[in-house]
């Protein structure tokens, strides 16, 4: 109870002080990560909180948050072009704008794989700074057997954040419904699920976990899925023990062992 009402006493503060001293003020504030929407109703209220000219810069993974405070400009950030991810990944591993000789080759399967994401460039590159070329072989050769701990921890940040029902129609999006139709795979989920899904699917791309393209279908980030499948990959060693198989490998050993989940 003593920690909640220091709680409450240290918002109307911070309150109270920028309605002082900030409200005739040329005020730039950024507010990073914000995941509740209380952040933004104690740091950032109201327009006349601040003086003419100031600016508000607030970065979220939930742009469902900015629609509640009546955030009217909003910039969705793009993955990265080819360009700025060579450049981006250089700076970290080799301390220059380019690869070095003798590993092009393989800082653009690095960059294919990180999918112009700034995060997995920023780790891989840190990861591979000043290490021997047969490492950089032996890092490759193990992305797609032992995930990096560094992106999939921040990628799931976003996965931790939605409710238990949103969580499982992202976790289906993942392993069977990448690239259908929007209206069909809401129709699929609510014939499986037995409920409606639409607000569901929504509350997922405010989160930036999916997309909509052009075409009206579903999409998601290839590290985001993978994000997904070791998920449940977590959830047992045993394949038949997972909430979900897609892959020909462990659908075929679990019928072969009978070792199907009850």
């Amino acid at each position: 109870m003593r920690e909640k009402i220091e709680e409450i006493w240290d918002e109307e503060r911070e309150i109270i002080f920028i309605k002082k001293y900030l409200r005739n003020k040329k005020v730039l504030r950024v507010l990073d990560d914000v995941d509740h929407i209380n952040q933004l109703q104690v740091l950032a209220g109201k327009e006349d909180w601040f003086g003419i000219g100031s600016r508000i810069i607030i970065t979220t993974r939930n742009e469902r948050l900015l629609v509640q405070h009546d955030v009217t400009l909003c910039h969705h950030v793009k993955v990265l072009d080819k360009g700025a991810a060579l450049e981006l990944f250089s700076l970290h591993a080799f301390k220059k704008n380019m690869p070095e000789d003798g590993f092009w080759e393989l800082s653009t399967y690095f960059i294919n794989y990180a999918g112009g994401l700034p995060l997995a460039l920023e780790t891989l590159g840190s990861t591979l700074f000043k290490r021997r070329l047969d490492t950089w072989n032996s890092v490759w050769d193990n992305l797609s057997k032992i995930h990096n701990p560094t992106i999939f921890d921040k990628l799931k940040i976003s996965y931790d954040g939605p409710e238990e029902w949103e969580k499982r129609i992202f976790l289906d999006v993942a392993c069977f419904h990448k690239g259908k139709y929007t209206k069909r795979v809401i129709e699929m989920l609510d014939d499986y699920f037995g409920i409606s899904s639409s607000i569901m699917i929504d509350v997922l791309i405010e989160r930036s976990l999916i997309y909509q393209d052009h075409r009206k279908c579903i999409w998601m980030h290839d590290l985001i899925q993978e994000m997904a499948w070791t998920v449940i990959a977590h959830e047992s060693k045993e394949s038949g023990q997972r909430s979900r198989l897609w892959l020909y490998n462990d659908i075929y050993h679990v019928f072969r062992t009978n070792t199907v989940r009850s």
